[in-house]
């Protein structure tokens, strides 16, 4: 729904984005086929949504095009240092940063480029009004389409713009940086804090398991388990997928001691069927072994059962010698992860985990009751770095909270 503009003070002015700026276009529609992941003499960097963030260019993760092609592109729509850069396409849409590059680069049509009439408005002014709540809900209030949300260049020339005059800009712009700054600092702190808990939590657990170690024997993963194995995905991939059903566990739902509902995927009955070598049990872990995500490990949620895996989760279906949690624990204890990610000859990095190599894992085995005594002990540092992480990230979110509020207040004329 189209956004309804608020009063402002009586030295502003509502303009739309096309009365505050030269030009407004987007990059090329036909994405370049021939594309480097190392710049070379006569390559370009080749801009695209995945590199606009709002807190500005994200550079790691970059193409790079050949001169004939970028001279094609570019010629279009040359960038300038400070034009506004906003992401136009995809799960992204809005995000918007200044152009920090002096030096030529070509855009994918994904990526809007705004050229601001510096002579009226101040690019950071600009910058942080598109990012503020009240930019947002102005320049995409009616964004439309169905797989993907969007907006396009009519939008976005559209968009309402409150004009302060230029001073009143370069006050507003000097204290925004100055507020949001410390802002930005608190919450550094407050993230440093959470890595801190991490690797306390992930000490003590080495610890625990260290000890493990030195007071008891260890069996063959093989002997501990009654089911070691990995399923595959139905004929027809992620179309093949259904709205609901039974449950299909692929790697994207498999955290350390985590089960993430979110891109939980369905098939139906003669789909699963087809996998009934690989039916998930309560009591069943998890583990990642393939891929990014390779290590990955949770013990199966019961609620989502039924259940199925693909062919890059693996079912271990520990037997009566074998603490599920307890087996859960041991895999994502720092050390341990450490020897399924680095195994071989030179501590090559492997992508991926055989059965064979799960199979041969050496686990220490004490008495079901101390499985379950260090079960309790674990859970409950566990559930302490839990509880400091969820108030730590409450007020990580208080301050972003904080920060919108900021911004909203500086472009109603209030700050």
């Amino acid at each position: 729904m189209k956004q309804v503009q608020y009063t402002l003070p009586n030295t502003w002015t509502w303009k739309t984005l096309d009365d505050v700026s030269e030009k407004i276009t987007d990059g090329t529609h036909h994405s370049p086929k021939v594309q480097h992941l190392e710049w070379a003499p006569g390559r370009f960097k080749y801009i695209t949504s995945k590199n606009i963030k709002n807190n500005g260019m994200k550079l790691d993760d970059i193409s790079y095009i050949d001169q004939n092609i970028h001279d094609e592109i570019y010629a279009r729509c040359p960038p300038e240092f400070e034009d506004q850069l906003l992401t136009k396409d995809g799960a992204m849409t809005g995000t918007c940063c200044l152009n920090e590059l002096n030096e030529p680069f070509s855009l994918l049509s994904s990526v809007a480029l705004i050229k601001q009439k510096r002579s009226i408005i101040q690019p950071k002014y600009l910058n942080y009004y598109l990012q503020s709540h009240v930019g947002q809900n102005f320049l995409l209030g009616d964004i439309s389409g169905a797989a993907i949300t969007r907006t396009n260049i009519k939008k976005l020339k559209s968009t309402p713009v409150p004009l302060a005059p230029f001073s009143e800009q370069k006050r507003i712009v000097e204290k925004l940086d100055a507020l949001l700054s410390r802002i930005d600092t608190v919450i550094e702190h407050f993230q440093e804090s959470v890595k801190l808990s991490d690797a306390l939590y992930a000490s003590s657990l080495d610890q625990v398991f260290e000890k493990v170690y030195s007071d008891y024997s260890t069996k063959p993963l093989s002997v501990l388990a009654s089911k070691i194995g990995s399923g595959a995905t139905p004929k027809g991939g992620q179309k093949a997928y259904k709205k609901s059903g039974i449950s299909l566990i692929r790697s994207l739902n498999v955290y350390d001691s985590e089960f993430k509902l979110e891109g939980l995927a369905f098939i139906d009955d003669d789909q699963a069927v087809k996998l009934s070598n690989v039916v998930v049990e309560e009591g069943d872990v998890l583990l990642n072994i393939t891929g990014a995500s390779i290590a990955r490990c949770c013990v199966a949620p019961v609620d989502f059962l039924p259940a199925r895996v693909n062919q890059h989760v693996c079912i271990i279906r520990p037997n009566e010698e074998l603490n599920s949690t307890y087996l859960n624990y041991l895999l994502i204890s720092p050390k341990f992860k450490a020897a399924l990610l680095f195994q071989g000859a030179g501590g090559a990095t492997r992508q991926a985990l055989t059965k064979v190599m799960v199979s041969n894992l050496d686990i220490p085995l004490p008495p079901l009751k101390t499985q379950t005594e260090l079960v309790g002990k674990v859970n409950l540092l566990s559930q302490k770095n839990r509880a400091l992480k969820e108030s730590v990230n409450s007020k990580i979110s208080d301050l972003i909270t904080l920060k919108t509020s900021i911004l909203d207040s500086a472009f109603k004329g209030e700050l």
